[in-house]
């Protein structure tokens, strides 16, 4: 009944769409999808129809088996049960036929005469194999499952290849155990199987008999040489010594010295990079007291900035002093001044480059400096100069103990050597 109702809605959407598209003067792209649809729900609909009326669920009262080996079946059925169910949907599991124990016999037996023949794959009989074996899993259409055992178990391998690696000169006979089950019956099958000498073929013949004629060069007596083979049974053979190939060497070595020159460049440029901060640091408080006594002798701060710097590059032209980051950096700010860029501007770029968190607040009181006048300008350049040598002393002693603790490595290999000294005397002695 549901699906006469979904039918029958679908009819009547495409029914009203069919008359809509007409009134408005739709396109007949559109009405021709709607009368399809009405084609198709009409249909429907009365195939559903037809369904619900004529063909009524057919009673049943038993389900036929499959035969033994054909495993189980679901058929799902619907059940009415007055009161109680209507309709109800019941899958119903129906097992294969139950053999009897009489049966079982004549089934194992016919299993095993089964089983001795598939066995066999491409192998003439049981007394002359040379081939893999053929192991089927099951018998009698499905109605006997197959489990193998092998003595020697390392001649024959689970899929029944013989492994004549495995086998020795006096293996010749193989017992093969079958253990067979059908249903809740088991049987056990055995028999023997012979193996057959296995000739080599093809490349493998080859291989063999250039073996045997370097083996026979190998025992000549007064021979220097070796004499390779240059004829085996009409073939022609041709001997070859690989040379060494340094191309690909070359490409290995190159690439491990570029890695290796990558590692090194970073990490050179990552010490250079250590070495600009500790320096930069250090430089800070001298900076911000020659800037506040500066300052305080009446100078502006551009005045000042620029004295420093100009007295910084003098030296460097001299030679007088190395370089350093922090004067560097101002001198660098002096020059983008004299060029044209406003203080503020080059007092930003100039906290901006240094990085470490003192420059960018010098650089933010020099900014505000400029916005808004001199007052109390000293003031605050004194309190950071203070600031500044107070944070040298403790960066100076931070690194003091970094200093002891690299010392730490050596020490100990220092340590070891005096152990060595010490104790090879004293065991070399024991030892006499």
């Amino acid at each position: 009944m549901a699906e006469c109702f979904g039918y029958s809605l679908l009819l009547l959407g495409s029914l009203a769409g069919c008359w809509y598209t007409k009134r408005k003067g739709c396109g007949l792209q559109y009405r021709k999808y709607l009368r399809a649809s009405v084609v198709i729900g009409v249909v429907c609909l009365g195939v559903s129809a037809w369904e619900q009326t004529a063909l009524k669920p057919e009673p049943v009262q038993a389900l036929k088996r499959g035969q033994a080996g054909t495993g189980t079946e679901e058929v799902l059925l619907s059940l009415d049960a007055k009161g109680v169910l209507k309709q109800y949907q019941y899958p119903v599991v129906v097992e294969e036929q139950r053999i009897t124990g009489e049966e079982t016999e004549q089934i194992f037996f016919l299993a095993g005469q089964e089983l001795e023949k598939r066995i066999l794959g491409e192998n003439e009989s049981l007394e002359a194999v040379s081939g893999d074996l053929s192991l089927p899993r099951t018998l009698q259409e499905g109605a006997v499952e197959v489990s193998y055992y092998f003595d020697p178990y390392e001649l024959v391998a689970s899929d029944g290849a013989i492994l004549w690696e495995n086998r020795k000169e006096d293996q010749n006979l193989v017992e093969v155990t079958a253990e067979m089950k059908c249903q809740e019956y088991q049987a056990v099958h055995s028999f023997y199987i012979q193996l057959l000498p296995r000739e080599p073929e093809g490349a493998e013949a080859l291989v063999k008999g250039v073996e045997e004629i370097l083996a026979r060069e190998n025992q000549k007596e007064g021979e220097a040489y070796v004499k390779l083979p240059l004829e085996y049974e009409g073939v022609a053979l041709n001997w070859q010594k690989d040379r060494e190939m340094y191309a690909g060497k070359i490409f290995l070595l190159g690439t491990i010295i570029l890695i290796a020159f990558y590692i090194f460049s970073k990490e050179k440029a990552e010490r250079g990079r250590n070495v600009w901060n500790q320096r930069i640091i250090l430089d800070y408080p001298e900076i911000v007291s020659r800037l506040s006594l500066l300052t305080g002798a009446g100078m502006t701060v551009s005045a000042a900035w620029g004295r420093i710097a100009a007295e910084y590059e003098k030296q460097r032209e001299k030679g007088v002093v190395p370089p350093r980051p922090g004067y560097e950096e101002m001198r660098k700010t002096w020059h983008e001044m004299q060029d044209g860029i406003g203080e503020i501007q080059a007092y930003g770029n100039f906290g901006s480059r240094c990085g470490q968190p003192q420059y960018r607040k010098l650089a933010s009181v020099l900014m505000q400096n400029v916005r808004k006048g001199t007052k109390g300008m000293q003031q605050l350049l004194d309190a950071e100069a203070k600031e500044a040598f107070l944070q040298r002393k403790l960066y100076a002693k931070q690194l003091g103990e970094e200093a002891g603790t690299k010392m730490l490595m050596p020490m100990g290999i220092m340590l070891l050597v005096v152990f060595a000294i010490l104790m090879l005397p004293a065991m070399m002695n024991l030892q006499l």
